[in-house]
């Protein structure tokens, strides 16, 4: 009797630990659960500035934060095509591109040459990346080759910084390559070729300040432009002969592996377009949440990736719905008729037609036997 009832005792001690060790298995899983369902977005919305879905309208991108959610990154498409070739937020430890076009970073391997991951010293409180003189980050063919493009980032230049320090340049020393740095003045510049510089700042940066700068290259025109804290701050024109970049691959904090950069960069993200002064300044403002109406075309499809981040973790991305716009602006129907069915001098003619709902204005040129009755018509 007495070892019945010590077999019971024991079974008991047993059903009681696992139970114990069930229970405590359950909080852990369900504390990660939470964890994870904290670092999420949802309600994630693509809008629209109007009913009519026209070019000329902008598009918006809503969304609710978990409650660990420290930064989320944008990645916006084109009729399935992302309109970034790079977007690297650094807001956890790691080198991955977030634009959709897959262009990871990679460091070097030797930790002598290896910007450092710091937490909650970016610019927006979030992650950023070190770079203390001879670090950095490689990047093959992220640039767009024979094309516009743009180059944003936001950097914070240390108290020890000298000479050339360059943000997002490349990897080769040659007539067609690219460039985007700050001089040993302190002045924010561009260009091509050699590093010759196309645009610049006229004020000096200073230093321990964290400042958000862009460049915009037009190639058909040859036009760039530099700006800074979502402001133009200067204008020029690529001379022909130095349009074309021959490099593609890009390096985050030095040029050919020289001129290195001294202090925090965050965001380094770069463009296949040639983003309008407009559509800087929203990036600059609301970090990429919304596209102006000059970005966009007619009949384009468009639609957003999110992704969040908590301070130590990437979250899951979300898709939005997608937006598809009007055609580009156009008429149907024109016709030409008089007032009465004998055609007669007297009377009065009129030009009909249907406009579609990207038509905001029309111009009509009226003609007498094949000659225009105007000798100029400018349409503002």
């Amino acid at each position: 009797m007495e070892l019945f009832s010590l077999i019971k005792a024991i079974k008991t001690t047993i059903m009681k630990k696992a139970l114990l060790f069930y229970l405590i298995s359950c909080v852990i899983i369900l504390s990660g659960a939470i964890a994870t369902a904290q670092n999420t977005i949802s309600d994630l919305t693509l809008d629209i500035s109007s009913a009519d879905n026209t070019t000329n309208d902008d598009l918006y991108v809503f969304f609710t934060e978990g409650a660990d959610v420290v930064e989320t990154a944008k990645a916006w498409y084109i009729n399935a095509s992302p309109i970034a070739t790079l977007l690297l937020p650094f807001e956890i430890d790691s080198l991955s591109d977030f634009s959709g076009s897959g262009n990871h970073a990679s460091a070097s391997g030797n930790p002598d040459s290896e910007p450092d991951w710091t937490t909650a010293l970016g610019h927006n409180g979030g992650g950023a990346m070190l770079f203390d003189g001879n670090d950095y980050l490689a990047v093959s063919s992220a640039l767009p080759l024979n094309s516009s493009y743009t180059k944003t980032a936001w950097i914070n230049i240390s108290l020890a910084a000298s000479g050339y320090r360059n943000i997002i340049s490349s990897t080769l020393d040659v007539d067609s390559n690219h460039c985007f740095k700050v001089d040993p003045d302190g002045s924010l510049n561009a260009g091509h070729s050699y590093g010759t510089v196309v645009v610049v700042d006229d004020d000096s940066l200073f230093h321990e300040q964290w400042y958000f700068v862009a460049v915009t290259f037009d190639y058909p025109t040859g036009e760039m432009i530099l700006f800074k804290d979502g402001n133009e701050v200067g204008r020029d024109t690529v001379p022909e002969g130095n349009r074309s970049v021959v490099d593609g691959s890009v390096l985050i904090g030095t040029k050919d592996y020289s001129y290195y950069w001294q202090g925090y960069i965050d965001d380094p993200t770069i463009y296949n377009f040639a983003m309008s002064p407009e559509q800087i300044d929203a990036v600059y403002t609301d970090a990429s949440q919304w596209i102006i109406a000059s970005s966009t075309h007619g009949s384009d499809q468009w639609y957003a990736d999110v992704t969040p981040f908590s301070a130590t973790a990437v979250g899951s991305t979300s898709t939005s719905n997608t937006i598809t716009l009007q055609p580009p602006p156009g008429i149907t129907d024109l016709l030409l008729d008089a007032s009465s069915p004998e055609n007669l001098p007297e009377d009065d003619l009129l030009s009909t037609y249907t406009r579609n709902l990207s038509v905001v204005e029309t111009a009509s040129a009226w003609y007498r036997n094949s000659s225009p009755i105007t000798s100029l018509h400018l349409h503002f």
